[in-house]
């Protein structure tokens, strides 16, 4: 899933930013979305 993009560090990085109370599963759907 994340290795698609090549990015999943940074996806990790801003969902540990102080967004992943309730966007870790929002997030997670954007990226699928994306």
């Amino acid at each position: 899933m994340l290795a698609k993009h090549g990015n999943p560090t940074l996806i990790v990085s801003t969902a540990r930013s102080g967004r992943r109370r309730r966007a870790s599963s929002e997030t997670q759907r954007r990226i699928i979305s994306f």
